[in-house]
């Protein structure tokens, strides 16, 4: 039933376009086999772009981008559910889409079967339980394209208010110069690749190159380095290797590590579930290697799970169920975690846990507010409980005095966390601002900063959330890694963040010397940007100075690239300079009133 093969453009718009990137000339979409010709891919060139950096409603709208993806959308889903209800076979449907995948030259065979095949029994688990919602299925999956849903009210829902109101903002001691502080390592998107073989293929036409498999490099300039690759590869292990081992000699001084996910490679095509959970203990084991004293607090990525980005929730069993990976985690994590974090941790992806007195972490499972996560066509109405979670968890921080941080993956009020969910959230920020000292995120692997702001009055600045570089170099930026220094354990104590520093090292001069790659600092946070404090307040008059000091920004942007070459050389316009700034002041995709007003402000300085 070739009719059926329609439905794989949602499939590859969710796996490819869904893919997580740091700058604007860098996507999934770059795996496109660009000597094809013709209005399709003239179209995915110009997707890219605006893609990238904060998935920019604007932009959509703009030139609009979205309009063929949506469209073609809507139809693969009425033609998938057309064609269930004609009862064709799994077989069929995954022939048809793959043949449609082919026609239009997107992939090779292996990668469009793969693709397809590790995707539809899911879709087909949900259309045969009455919950594949194809009405909203585009306007979820595709929120960062500006794709319509149907029946909105289907999708609606809110979060109970906490049991207690709103207390006053409690007043914290003025800090001495000698008062504690706590040093805190921030590591993200290791993305190991098993398989990076130096010399091979850099530029292979596959969302992933540098492998055994990646063809016969064109040229000298097409080889891939030994320590990684600006290009659309992952990092071997010896470059990570090198990596703990110069943050263990230069930071000894850690207390403790925020590891906010993504640890296998981008071979989206080819998941494993075996290979992730090899992967997963690699990593903890490196960690405990080169950290064995020193507490680690993680939180789960899009990539630990088979097929990729797809998380269920808890209640779905058998074979579609994620338990195989919870369970494992949690047996992974056991050395760092007491059991009741384990508890939940196997239930939903998330756990609470005391850090020291007075310090809580929260580890959130925002892979359920993820678009790409095609199971929330299937429940999208706080999924696995984890709002409610993050809630209560937060309610019984306030009543015992205690100061909160959020770690998680997925970063909310991107185009690619569905807009009700972070809608709720927001709520939950604004509810217990006091308690809440700080947000920590992965996901972009860009080195960024999002604000949140009073869901009353939203000229008030209440909270940071602080996104962590890449350690992959995936694409076109340099791994690296940020330090935190916090207030320490002190009557009144805010723990909150009083400077951060970046480190990198550079692939092009570690791949050409024979020596090790040198890490350098990149820069500090206050120093470079001339702040008083990194207080949310602080830090929204800091992207209004952006607006007027293009120099300020540039240096914003080279931090934001993490001083890759490649990302370097092409640059960030006007363009791109809005998109980055609205991302900055966007927690919930949903409502783009600060970047709004960043366009109007944007307008009158020129």
């Amino acid at each position: 039933m070739k009719v059926t093969c329609f439905i794989g453009v949602i499939l590859f718009a969710a796996n490819v376009f869904g893919k997580e990137t740091s700058v604007h000339t860098a996507l999934v979409a770059s795996s496109v086999d660009h000597s094809h010709s013709g209005p399709f891919h003239n179209f995915l060139d110009r997707l890219k772009f605006s893609k990238s950096h904060g998935y920019s409603k604007q932009e959509v709208d703009k030139d609009d981008k979205g309009l063929l993806i949506c469209a073609t959308c809507n139809t693969a889903v009425n033609l998938f559910v057309y064609s269930m209800e004609n009862n064709a076979t799994e077989g069929e449907i995954i022939d048809g889409i793959v043949g449609i995948c082919l026609g239009m030259n997107l992939f090779s065979e292996t990668l469009c079967r793969g693709l397809v095949e590790e995707a539809i029994p899911d879709f087909i688990y949900m259309y045969e339980n009455g919950r594949f919602d194809s009405e909203n299925a585009c306007g979820l999956a595709l929120q960062g394209f500006s794709c319509k849903t149907g029946d909105i009210t289907k999708l609606e829902w809110s979060l109970p208010p906490p049991g207690t109101q709103k207390p006053p903002m409690e007043v914290s001691p003025p800090r001495e110069p000698d008062a504690p502080t706590l040093k805190v390592l921030h590591v993200s998107d290791f993305h190991w690749d098993p398989e990076y073989l130096p010399g091979s293929n850099a530029d292979c036409g596959d969302p992933l190159c540098c492998r055994a498999g990646s063809g016969i490099p064109a040229n000298e300039s097409a080889i891939a380095g030994y320590w990684g690759d600006y290009r659309d590869c992952d990092l071997p292990l010896w470059t990570l290797r090198n990596s703990m081992e110069h943050i263990a000699s230069t930071h000894s001084d850690i207390d403790f590590i925020v590891w906010t996910g993504d640890l296998p490679p981008h071979d989206i095509w080819e998941t494993d579930a075996t290979e992730h959970l090899n992967i997963i203990q690699e990593m903890t084991n490196l960690l405990l290697e080169f950290f064995p004293n020193i507490p680690v607090y993680g939180a789960i990525g899009n990539h630990e799970s088979h097929p990729v980005n797809a998380y269920p929730i808890p209640e779905i069993e058998g074979e579609n169920s994620i338990s195989w990976l919870y369970n494992s985690i949690a047996d992974a994590w056991s050395v760092w975690l007491p059991e009741d974090a384990l508890t939940t941790l196997r239930y939903g992806g998330y756990y609470s846990t005391l850090v020291r007195e007075g310090l809580r972490v929260i580890s959130a499972n925002f892979n359920y507010c993820y678009t790409y996560n095609w199971w929330i066509i299937h429940e999208s109405r706080d999924p696995a409980n984890g709002l409610q979670f993050i809630q209560s968890e937060l309610e019984k921080a306030e009543a015992a005095g205690e100061k909160v941080y959020i770690i998680s993956h997925i970063v909310p009020g991107k185009g690619d966390c569905w807009q009700i969910y972070t809608r709720e959230l927001n709520k939950v920020v604004n509810r217990f601002e006091d308690t809440l000292a700080g947000q920590f995120y992965g996901h972009t692997h860009s080195d960024e900063f999002k604000i949140f702001y009073d869901t009353e009055d939203p000229s008030r600045a209440i909270n940071v959330a602080w996104i962590g570089p890449s350690l992959t170099s995936y694409v076109d930026i340099n791994p690296g890694y940020k330090v935190y220094l916090l207030d320490g354990e002190r009557e009144g104590s805010t723990f909150g963040m009083l400077e951060h520093e970046a480190w990198i090292m550079n692939l092009t001069e570690a791949n050409i010397g024979p020596s090790e790659p040198n890490w350098f600092k990149l820069y500090d946070g206050r120093e470079t940007f001339g702040l008083n404090s990194l207080s949310a307040q602080d830090m929204s008059n800091l992207v209004d100075r952006f607006i007027i000091d293009e120099e300020l920004f540039q240096t914003y942007y080279r931090n934001y690239v993490k001083q890759g070459d490649p990302a370097m050389l092409e640059g960030c316009d006007i363009e791109c300079k809005q998109d980055l700034l609205c991302s900055m002041v966007t927690s919930n995709f949903g409502d783009q009133t600060k970047c709004n007003e960043i366009s109007r402000k944007m307008t009158l300085d020129d």
